[in-house]
């Protein structure tokens, strides 16, 4: 991950010696639906939320109408999952079990993932119109449960922790829509969700 990383950054490097003056840039906020694709637990697409925030970013000009453009961002990417059945995961000997929830009051059981990525990629840009696509590495921070009642928080093992997604945007005057894939799986090798990949769309400000 730190060697990826160095090689972004001399890309970076690179793109601005070529190309026009960087400027920074907050990025977008995206919010919109999650969902896992592959063998996984029964989600509820309906109320999994997919929410980022790009920290910090800078847009590189190729040309000085700025019609192409070079983009890197610190993100922050909060995935709240929200089982369909009334079940959680408890991790046993460093490995989550899918467990039951008994009782009428049980609700809200979710699964929960904190993720801090660097998207880099292409924004072509038409007018007000933009196009952007972007590949992500990222990092997992870590992955949770939660339900109540009573309010009940837990933590997941197992999970994988480097991340790799790849996004598409389309955008006029700053606002649109977005749609990313998670190229490796949520959990590792051996672990049920070794075959499960996230997918997110929604609303994009910013872009």
């Amino acid at each position: 991950m730190k060697k990826l990383m160095i090689v972004l950054a001399v890309l970076l490097v690179s793109f601005s010696a070529r190309a026009q003056r960087p400027t920074w840039d907050g990025g977008g906020i995206y919010v919109g639906t999650t969902d896992v694709l592959g063998d996984f637990y029964d989600m509820n697409v309906g109320r999994s939320t997919n929410f980022a925030i790009d920290v910090f970013g800078v847009k590189v000009p190729f040309v000085e109408t700025g019609a192409l453009e070079f983009r890197a961002n610190v993100r922050y990417t909060y995935d709240n999952l929200f089982f369909t059945e009334k079940m959680t995961l408890t991790n046993v000997n460093g490995i989550p079990v899918p467990t039951p929830l008994l009782g009428n009051d049980i609700k809200k059981s979710k699964l929960r993932f904190h993720t801090v990525s660097l998207p880099v990629g292409f924004a072509v840009n038409a007018g007000k119109v933009s196009f952007g696509a972007l590949f992500a590495p990222g990092y997992t921070l870590g992955v949770s449960t939660k339900y109540k009642n009573p309010k009940t928080k837990g933590s997941v093992s197992g999970y994988e922790k480097i991340s790799y997604r790849v996004e598409g945007i389309i955008s006029y005057d700053g606002y649109g829509v977005y749609v990313n894939y998670g190229l490796n799986p949520l959990f590792s090798e051996g672990i049920y969700g070794d075959d499960a990949h996230f997918i997110s769309f929604g609303a994009v400000l910013g872009f």
